[in-house]
């Protein structure tokens, strides 16, 4: 109690201040204020009308600016707005917008979210191909840079979907792509391998067990999508070169022969590409020709190291018997070094450097010998036949038609990749070898013989094989040459399919090739030339079959005119029945027809007689008539000059 009045004292004892009173109204809360509102000048203006929007009343530079949100739903919705815009509007949004929606869509390629990803890629794929290889051109730098750091991402997932962005590329603009192919070429080679060190060139397959995919079929995919890339090249290569548009679709291999009396001559080789060349070796060549020397030497060993570790063993009895998955990468990696073949041979045939296919040869032909070909020829394997087993290999192949995109069929007998093994055996090798060059011929006289299907996907690959054995090949395989073409004669006579028709092609290339006249002292190919003037006396003839026929006529092959004087009163007697197929205009094929009688009645006046009575007669159309009209008057011409 002590404690207490002592406080109460010192707290008296305290100096108190006076409080003082506020006046009266100012002790109050004033809330008389007023408030001004914070105005944006472009909400006062109107909106545009003329804006393209979306369903979400978002136009194009507003979605664009979605698409660089952090949120992924942002992302989403600003590629759906772009999407419906682009679908209900094409034609305006391209023509005003391209530039800005392709660097925006492109830029999502990098993207974390694999949805985004993929929508991306869709839209673009939407944009790319509706336009025309112009419009894409000033654009390719930006689509190239992203498509760059996507192949070299450090996500597996990335580098997966760059791949589809070079599928999209290469379906829209293949030739630009093939003229930017040496700034793409080097990350195919990083998404697969990496530098063995920093000292050496060298390369070493790398092995990345943390993908989603196994090795092999991530290298089917780089490697599939590489191929892609050397076709584009190639068709670049043969635009170049005069190529028709036919041939570069087909993505044919060689140069038909194109003589000088044909019309077609000035648009498959245009005069001022003749006058501009020079016999002098530019340095641009050169160096094109150093680019493509270090990537094959660079690529070709790891494509053989690829198939090494996959390959069976040479000791195994089924040395030859490969699982589906091996087959198709055996398939990409062959048609690799084929198409890199090719390229070098277009190449030399466009410049005047002509050292590259004899070195490529020296590279390659040992690899081929100790690799590829001692499993040669090539089956694939066989399953159990349960039902669990069916349906797992049913699942397998459809997961293997979407690793490709549908690219690489393989069949159970693998017949492309023996064919493909067969064409490179053919370029590569001299034919010193008879062993080997016999091992070929037999594969290829055998697939002709019991061929099967009429629309067979390896028949592109039959007829390249046969044309590099029959046409392009050494004199060292002539002998085999000339099994294989017996061959074809006897296929030939008893087939009336798509095989038929690529081996009369076949044949007709033999013949009107001058340098290979060694091929007539065959029997049956004799027998087969002479009996070409039947086919005239049929109730139809293809355009193709008249045009070789019109074309050995003017080349002066003694044995095929012998035969054309004894079946030519046939032949004048048919030409109004006859029906030419694959021609718009009969009377094409029918003027064909009589000049290659004319060349029959310049060394038989029999012939001559009859045409000009058929004439005199009236019997044909007055078009036809006047065509035969004009050969007489030519032939009176030649007759009285002799």
């Amino acid at each position: 109690m002590g404690k207490h009045k002592k406080q109460e004292r010192k707290e008296k004892s305290k100096v108190k201040l006076k409080a003082k009173k506020l006046p009266k109204g100012q002790n109050i809360t004033d809330t008389s204020f007023k408030v001004k509102k914070i105005v944006i000048r472009e909400q006062l203006q109107a909106p545009n009308t003329d804006d393209l929007l979306s369903r979400r009343k978002l136009n194009i530079k507003e979605l664009l600016t979605h698409l660089q949100h952090h949120n992924m739903s942002f992302r989403m919705d600003g590629l759906n707005g772009l999407k419906e815009i682009v679908t209900y509007h094409k034609d305006e949004v391209l023509k005003l917008h391209l530039p800005q929606l392709v660097e925006g869509v492109s830029r999502l390629v990098l993207d974390q979210e694999k949805d985004v990803r993929r929508n991306a890629l869709k839209l673009l794929q939407s944009l790319l191909s509706s336009v025309s290889v112009l419009q894409i051109q000033p654009l390719l730098d930006v689509l190239q840079s992203y498509m760059a750091c996507a192949m070299t991402h450090i996500k597996p997932s990335i580098q997966d979907d760059s791949l589809l962005l070079l599928d999209i590329l290469l379906e829209s603009c293949p030739l630009l792509i093939a003229a930017h192919a040496n700034k793409i070429f080097p990350n195919f080679l990083d998404m697969i391998s990496k530098l063995r060190s920093e000292s050496k060139v060298g390369r070493t397959l790398t092995v990345d067990l943390g993908k989603k995919v196994t090795s092999v079929r991530w290298r089917i995919k780089v490697l599939s999508r590489l191929n892609g890339l050397l076709k584009a090249i190639m068709a670049d290569k043969m635009k170049k070169a005069g190529a028709s548009e036919e041939e570069i679709s087909k993505s044919v291999p060689w140069t038909k022969h194109i003589p000088l009396y044909n019309t077609g001559f000035i648009k498959l080789c245009p005069l001022p590409r003749i006058l501009q060349k020079t016999s002098a070796v530019t340095s641009a060549d050169v160096d094109e020709g150093q680019a493509m020397k270090t990537h094959i030497r660079l690529l070709m060993p790891l494509l053989f190291e690829t198939w090494l570790e996959i390959a069976p063993r040479q000791e195994d009895r089924e040395a030859n018997i490969l699982p589906e998955e091996s087959a198709v990468l055996l398939h990409c990696i062959l048609k690799i070094v084929q198409l890199s073949w090719e390229c070098l041979n277009y190449y030399e045939a466009e410049t005047r450097i002509k050292n590259l296919t004899p070195w490529f040869r020296s590279q390659c032909e040992q690899d081929l010998q100790r690799y590829i070909l001692p499993g040669f020829p090539y089956t694939l394997a066989d399953t159990p036949s349960t039902p669990l087993a069916k349906k797992l290999k049913l699942q397998q192949k459809q997961e293997l038609e979407l690793l490709l995109q549908n690219r690489s069929p393989v069949g159970p007998k693998c017949i492309q990749q023996n064919l493909a093994v067969c064409y490179l055996i053919c370029c590569v090798h001299d034919g010193s070898d008879s062993t080997m060059c016999q091992l070929v011929t037999k594969y290829i006289k055998r697939c002709v013989s019991s061929w099967e299907l009429a629309d067979d996907p390896a028949l592109p690959d039959l007829e390249q094989t046969l044309r590099q054995l029959l046409l392009k090949s050494t004199q060292l395989w002539w002998h085999e040459c000339a099994v294989v073409l017996e061959c074809i004669v006897s296929v030939h006579r008893r087939s009336s399919n798509n095989l038929a028709q690529l081996l009369f092609s076949v044949l007709c290339d033999v013949v009107l090739e001058p340098s290979l006249q060694y091929h007539h002292r065959c029997t049956k190919f004799r027998d087969w030339l002479g009996s070409l003037p039947n086919i005239l006396c049929d109730a139809a003839v293809s355009l193709k079959t008249v045009q070789t026929m019109a074309r050995l006529a003017c080349q002066n092959n003694q044995l095929f005119l012998e035969n054309l004087h004894r079946k030519a009163t046939s032949i004048i007697s048919n030409l109004n029945n006859i029906r030419i197929t694959g021609s718009t205009n009969p009377l094409e094929g029918q003027k064909l027809i009589v000049n290659i009688l004319f060349w029959a009645s310049m060394q038989n006046a029999v012939c001559y007689q009859l045409l000009k009575q058929i004439v005199e007669k009236g019997q044909w159309a007055k078009e036809l008539s006047q065509h035969v009209q004009n050969n007489k008057a030519l032939g009176e011409c030649l007759f009285s000059c002799t």
